[in-house]
């Protein structure tokens, strides 16, 4: 665990952990005579699945996913949550240091994700290799490399039909710095941050 500057949480255990160091260092070891409990204060958030279409002239769900590293997380989760009897168009724009790693878990989500009507597009940007996913998925991976830019959020988000980011619900998770620059793409292209579910990372 990492302490996250100005978090509520990472900040608090880091503070009683510096205490225990210089008091009670043995209880670092072990923390059971000092008989801790943690509250559980329950599920909150809009960072899910839409339960329906932004257009309800069309039955595809139109997402944009935007991960940053260790962003990918909740992504994993929808995946696997993706309601079978509904049919989505997925476009998630990956930018990761790991590939190797991250790739992989990928594919078994995939493997065993909820729906697997409908389409979805990986694209992963990486200074290093990014190794392919298994060809009976029924999804397509492409590569780049780099960091994302603007021409890369245009391309994600358009296609042959042309569809655009108006008709997507967008996500976006990450680093602090990651998710600034994202947003400010996407303003550049016409999306209001309002309209940007985001997840992030200050615990």
């Amino acid at each position: 665990m990492r302490e996250k500057p100005g978090g509520a949480v990472t900040g608090a255990l880091f503070s009683i952990a510096r205490k225990l160091r210089d008091v009670r260092p043995a209880l670092l070891e072990d923390a059971r005579p000092l008989a801790l409990s943690v509250g559980l204060v329950g599920v909150t958030g809009e960072f899910i699945l839409p339960q329906s279409p932004v257009h309800q002239n069309t039955r595809q769900h139109r997402l944009l996913w935007i991960a940053g590293g260790i962003g990918v997380t909740p992504f994993l989760a929808m995946l696997r949550g993706l309601n079978p009897a509904r049919e989505y168009d997925i476009r998630l724009i990956l930018s990761t240091r790991e590939p190797d790693i991250i790739v992989p878990l990928l594919e078994k989500v995939l493997a065993s994700r909820g729906s697997k009507s409908g389409n979805i597009l990986i694209e992963v940007f990486s200074q290093t290799e990014v190794p392919a996913l298994e060809s009976d998925l029924g999804v397509v991976l492409r590569s780049y490399g780099g960091r994302v830019t603007r021409g890369a959020m245009v391309g994600s988000a358009t296609d042959d039909e042309g569809g655009d980011l108006r008709e997507r619900e967008v996500y976006l998770c990450g680093p602090q710095g990651f998710e600034e620059a994202v947003l400010n793409i996407l303003g550049d292209l016409g999306v209001e941050k309002g309209r940007v579910r985001r997840e992030g990372f200050e615990y």
